[in-house]
């Protein structure tokens, strides 16, 4: 597996130019339906590429090369020779091999890569992708429920790799470079269409889709069995893989099938089925990616749409606007109505803003602005010299008022602890239901409470010195009364 692909080395011989044109050539035959070439068709083939020099020799050489390196696979017609010439040649057909095709395919779509990953969304994938779930639901074990499957599991992969191709070619710096020229406006409208269309098909699709991949085994998806047998035990998938495995050994008559390799293969189909529609954990799903891409390019269109008619009434003309406006003005009584009229179109063309503190009519939350009276405002001379003198201040600190300050606080503090420390029976503070509590003891605890959430530790410590243990029980609702209203709220105990 890791060593060197023989059937590859033509790409990079020497004679790179000649072993091409001949693998160019017997790959365009097979695909025509003309698979078997005389040697003399080749030559004909491969002279108007390779130019006049190109000798039978150099052929010769040259096919027996590429069919040692087993790109072309080599037949000899047994007949009687007529001629010396017929039995020098020996009659040899040539025929492009299955490893030569697939080099060939693969070049093929990497000299055309622009028109195999463009991708498209074809909504009708998906309704042919729910019909065969929906069978393979109701169906009973055999090989008309291998069949299905399999007939799934390729419109499942056409799905994957439409979107997947669609998705990486809208998002390439070519598309996004054709969006911004102003061509593109033309088809805007019928590509915004395509979209939603696609949308709100897949949104009609995706929860019947889901509850179908899940009919087939959702709970193996989370059973955690070590083999496939174990998880899908009891499962219609389980059925499933039983019939393909039979299935795939019917028609195999000369090769064994690992059995255990085409279950995984066929649970590992079922599961990455089932992860494309639903989320894995925090990671969102392949579908949901798709929307959400999807959403991004109408929007991004959209953006696109307006700034380039944004751009284009720049360079409209605005006679007419203005004419119709002037009539307005023409019919106006008086200059203060003009004046009226042309504030609200054009907009002021001189505003001075004043802010000016409202002293003595602060507003409150229930009074409106029309009711509160006009704030003062003093404007001095702007002259400099009649300025007002700044002068540095210094601050005085008074030691004896930040003392009585504090005293007073630490009073309030040691006041506040006695009054909770009634509530306290053996280290223990239940809230209970009918509960009267003073003000400033409920402010107290709704602020442990609060800090324990938010540190998302059932431990606080608290401003008297001692740590507390938050035990709140959503079970049990109470409501604690106090002198300005009533709160309902969770019972909660507090453990010293």
């Amino acid at each position: 597996m890791t060593g060197k692909v023989v059937a590859g080395s033509y790409l990079v011989a020497e004679n790179v130019e000649r072993y091409r044109a001949i693998m160019r050539y017997c790959y365009r035959c097979h695909k025509a339906m003309n698979g078997l070439l005389y040697r003399q068709d080749i030559f004909d083939g491969v002279r108007n590429e390779l130019g006049a020099t190109y000798t039978d020799s150099q052929l010769d050489q040259d096919l027996n090369q590429l069919v040692e390196w087993e790109n072309l696979t080599r037949r000899q017609e047994m007949i009687r020779p007529k001629s010396i010439q017929e039995y020098k040649e020996k009659h040899y057909r040539y025929q492009i091999s299955e490893k030569g095709i697939l080099f060939e395919e693969l070049l093929d779509k990497l000299n055309h890569l622009d028109e195999y990953t463009r991708g498209d969304l074809d909504k009708d994938t998906f309704v042919l992708l729910l019909e065969n779930l929906e069978v393979l639901a109701s169906s009973s074990a055999g090989t008309d429920q291998a069949k299905c499957w399999l007939r799934t599991i390729e419109l499942f992969g056409k799905l994957q790799k439409n979107s997947s191709d669609y998705i990486g070619y809208i998002n390439s710096a070519t598309i996004d470079g054709k969006m911004k020229t102003e061509s593109f406006l033309v088809y805007k409208d019928q590509f915004i269409m395509y979209l939603r269309d696609f949308i709100v098909k897949i949104q009609e699709l995706y929860y019947k889709l889901t509850a179908a991949i899940d009919k087939l085994g959702q709970e193996s998806i989370s059973c955690s069995g070590n083999s496939v047998i174990e998880k899908s035990a009891g499962t219609k998938i389980d059925e499933i893989i039983r019939s393909v495995v039979a299935y795939e050994q019917s028609r195999s008559f000369l090769e064994a099938i690992d059995e255990e390799t085409l279950r995984e293969r066929c649970y590992d189909l079922y599961k990455g089925m089932y992860r494309w529609f639903n989320k894995d954990g925090k990671r969102d799903s392949e579908y949901d990616t798709l929307m959400n891409q999807t959403e991004q390019i109408i929007s991004r269109i959209t953006s696109l749409v307006y700034y380039y008619g944004q751009e284009s009434r720049q360079y409209q003309s605005r006679r007419r606007d203005y004419l119709h406006i002037a009539q307005w003005f023409a019919s106006a009584d008086t200059v203060e109505v003009c004046g009226a009229m042309y504030g609200a179109i054009f907009g002021m063309t001189k505003v001075r803003h004043y802010y000016s503190p409202e002293e003595g009519s602060i507003l409150m939350p229930t009074t409106r602005s029309w009711d509160a009276t006009p704030a003062e405002l003093f404007t001095g001379n702007l002259n400099r010299r009649n300025r007002e003198e700044r002068r540095v201040k210094t601050v005085a600190v008074n030691r004896q008022l930040q003392k009585e300050q504090r005293q007073e606080y630490l009073a309030k503090v040691q006041y506040r602890e006695q009054v909770i420390e009634r509530y306290f029976s053996d280290n223990c503070l239940l809230l209970k239901d009918g509960m009267k509590i003073e003000p400033m003891v409920r402010t107290t605890l709704l602020r442990w409470i609060s800090r324990s959430i938010a540190t998302g530790q059932d431990t606080v410590r608290t401003e008297f010195g001692y740590q507390l243990r938050v035990v709140v029980d959503t079970s049990q609702w109470i409501t604690l009364v106090s002198e300005d209203g009533r709160l309902t709220m969770p019972q909660v105990c507090f453990y010293r």
